[in-house]
């Protein structure tokens, strides 16, 4: 873990996935997610989010932080599986049938190939995440081009989606303690009752901001693009591809390559 600011980096320290170069985990979160895209077979999309599974396990990211993006995932993958062979049963055999509602056997398929690709594609994006330090992924996406403003925006912006659910998880438990419920009553009550939910975590998120452009003005962003004669920006620890990185590279290129091959035939 490593702390910055108001930011925990959930960053595992040990393990072979940390210690790749992290310019090779952005080019395999690149290439996986266009297979993500592009691929619509039950059993690619499968193997893909079994080969995110393989990879974050024996990299050394702890079971149970896998465990919690699969709670996290689990209630929007369960709707897609229940509400695509509703409203799109498909031509293919009917499985079941109330009335007209009824539900096919490629609306099944359909649903589930839509579950399995949003499942590959949110662990894929979270290998370079959860396994780089940000200041090292700030660097690597400098080292692709990426000015460094934009970098330390976009790389601040994912750690801090993580920081507002974990304040949105804090503010409900301590809404249910002083007897807030949302159970209760009709649709519009109930998004009613979660008004007093989200003013806090908008006030939080506010504070959350506010401490984040002091820390970030505190260690001198922005005034070397500000200055009227701009100076090169030093790196205290760069990094360097390996041997072992240039490999993995390859591996994961390859393996892209034929994915494509397989999908265009």
């Amino acid at each position: 873990m490593t702390q910055t600011g108001v930011f925990t980096l959930n960053t595992v320290e040990s393990g072979w996935l940390y210690r790749l170069d992290p310019r090779v985990k952005l080019i395999f979160a690149f290439c996986w997610l266009i297979l993500c895209i592009v691929m619509s077979n039950v059993a690619g999309l499968a193997v893909l989010l079994l080969s995110t599974q393989v990879i974050l396990l024996t990299g050394g990211l702890p079971l149970k932080k896998i465990g919690e993006t699969w709670k996290t995932l689990a209630f929007l993958i369960l709707i897609i599986l229940i509400v695509q062979p509703l409203f799109s049963p498909g031509s293919g055999p009917v499985m079941f049938q109330v009335g007209t509602i009824q539900i096919s056997q490629s609306g099944v398929l359909l649903g589930l190939s839509y579950g399995l690709r949003i499942a590959a594609a949110a662990f894929t994006a979270l290998v370079p995440v959860l396994t780089t330090p940000a200041d090292r992924l700030v660097l690597a996406f400098q080292k692709f081009g990426m000015p460094y403003p934009w970098a330390m925006i976009f790389v601040l912006a994912i750690h801090a989606l993580g920081t507002i659910r974990r304040l949105y998880t804090t503010i409900t438990e301590a809404q249910q303690t002083r007897g807030w419920d949302t159970s209760k009553g009709n649709v519009i009550k109930r998004v009613k009752a979660t008004f007093p939910t989200l003013i806090a975590l908008i006030v939080a998120s506010l504070r959350l901001s506010d401490s984040l452009s002091l820390g970030l003005a505190a260690r001198g962003f922005g005034i070397a693009s500000n200055a009227s004669a701009p100076r090169r920006r030093t790196i205290l620890h760069d990094i360097h591809m390996q041997p072992v990185d240039w490999y993995v590279a390859a591996i994961i290129v390859l393996a892209f390559a034929a994915s494509i091959i397989l999908i265009v035939h």
